[in-house]
């Protein structure tokens, strides 16, 4: 059933004697072995492109971690520009009782190009000082300043705030 016989003739080299050999085949053996082949190259491609696919992934997690860490240098590059500010600064800040908007320099800029920087300081009110203290002839003023990056191309962001007493002369 299905076997069909094939004929096949073998001489022998030594001596010169044929012989004829029956073998009998499937019909339904034709084309097995180009399925088992289809089936492993579809396979290895299926892994292939998981692979590929794997790869652009992991690329763009590299990418936003280096652009978060940007932003969050950024940021904090932002609140030591608000910290160093001349003192007439703070000045400002108390006598508009508004935030004042910092620019920052032209160097942090220039940097980080394709960056939104932002810094501001603001006044937040005046500080108590502890009974007893050496510092009686001086009270302590309370300021916020916030540094704020974006990156326009990816969108990755970072606002880091900061508090600090700057202590003025009292009466």
């Amino acid at each position: 059933v299905g076997l069909r016989p094939i004929n096949l003739v073998c001489t022998n080299l030594d001596t010169g004697m044929r012989k004829t050999v029956i073998r009998l085949t499937s019909q339904r053996q034709h084309g097995v072995a180009l399925i088992l082949v289809l089936v492993v190259l579809l396979v290895t491609t299926i892994l292939g492109l998981s692979a590929v696919n794997s790869t652009l992934i992991d690329t763009q997690v590299a990418g936003n971690a280096s652009e978060a860490r940007t932003t969050f240098q950024a940021s904090e590059t932002l609140l030591a520009v608000v910290r160093n500010q001349p003192i007439s600064k703070y000045s400002e800040a108390i006598i508009g009782g508004t935030t004042l908007s910092i620019a920052p320099p032209s160097d942090v800029s220039s940097a980080l190009p394709s960056t939104t920087l932002g810094a501001t300081l603001r006044y937040e009110g005046e500080g108590t000082v502890a009974f007893g203290s050496s510092i009686g002839k001086f009270k302590p003023q309370m300021f916020k300043s916030v540094g704020t990056a974006t990156r326009d191309v990816s969108g990755a962001s970072a606002s880091h705030a900061q508090g600090m007493v700057v202590l003025a002369p009292g009466t």
